[in-house]
């Protein structure tokens, strides 16, 4: 039973850190797969959504924000954005703003790889990673999560776009590779970690550029059964793009007196270390403006 059990936490891990088939938004979302480098101005907008993650079936579903019309934070670079009856509109340009952008914050950016090469080894940028929601704990982000289960074994991918202001070109290469195995044993289960990250170039033009992360996780029980899995593997692999696909608009950890997000998949995968990672690079910037 307790072998069970993790192993539902294991599946659970996998829905949380962003399993997902299906890249293209249905319903649109105005600015996917268009421009994803050099852009002058940086126009984001669609329709917002909730992302609910299901205990009881490990699924993740998406829901039309229907809630209070909201302003976007500035940041202190100079954008202003609004969601109005559940649509976002937002744009900025140079941001007014601009910070170091060298090969420690590539390395935090884009972690997970034997070595990141810089052509340029310093130069100024700013990292966009979501829209902070004003007066507010919330933020909106680009991405994409969902879930499979079948007989034995767990798969999908999670999805998001970022964005990066460069004051010249760059282009920026990751060597990654298959990284050693971790094991672990629990409750007589054996647990085997397996990162993959795949090679990528990034040529960034002077502008705002978008970057497309995907990673895909495969979760098997490799001895044993669902009921009393004895070996477990778990492998995810991680890809970084220039691409600016379709994806969802999504809003998180936002309170009001109309609507209450808390139990969402982001929430969840904050404890992974993904989001945490993410969420402090964004802290990070947010510190060195003040």
């Amino acid at each position: 039973m307790k072998n069970t059990i993790k192993l539902l936490e294991i599946i659970t891990l996998a829905v949380i850190i962003g399993l997902s088939f299906t890249a293209c938004d249905e319903d649109g979302n105005g600015d996917g797969d268009g421009i994803a480098s050099g852009m002058d101005t940086l126009n984001l907008s669609g329709k917002v959504y909730l992302q609910t993650y299901n205990d009881s079936d490990y699924s993740v579903s998406y829901s039309n924000y229907n809630g209070d019309n909201l302003t976007i934070d500035d940041g202190g670079i100079g954008g202003s954005g609004t969601v109005t009856n559940g649509n976002l509109s937002y744009s900025v340009g140079i941001p007014s703003v601009l910070y170091a952008f060298d090969q420690e914050d590539v390395e935090y950016l884009l972690d997970g790889y034997y070595q990141i090469i810089l052509s340029t080894p310093v130069l100024q940028g700013y990292t966009l990673f979501n829209l902070r929601i004003e007066n507010s704990g919330g933020y909106i982000y680009k991405g994409s999560s969902g879930r499979s289960i079948n007989n034995n074994s767990s798969t999908g991918t999670f999805e998001e776009v970022f964005y990066v202001y460069v004051d010249d070109d760059i282009t920026i290469t990751g060597i990654g590779g298959t990284f050693d195995p971790q094991t672990e044993i629990n409750g007589g289960t054996t647990y085997t970690y397996i990162s993959i990250a795949n090679n990528f170039s990034l040529s960034l033009k002077t502008g705002w550029n978008a970057i497309y992360q995907k990673i895909e996780r495969l979760d098997v029980i490799t001895e044993g059964s669902f009921e009393n899995p004895t070996s477990i593997t778990s492998t995810e692999t991680r890809t970084f793009s220039l691409r600016n696909p379709s994806l969802r608009w999504l809003l998180q950890n936002y309170m009001s007196q109309s609507i209450n997000i808390t139990d969402t998949v982001l929430d969840k995968r904050e404890m992974t270390g993904f989001q945490t990672r993410r969420q402090m690079m964004s802290n990070r910037l947010q510190s060195a403006k003040n």
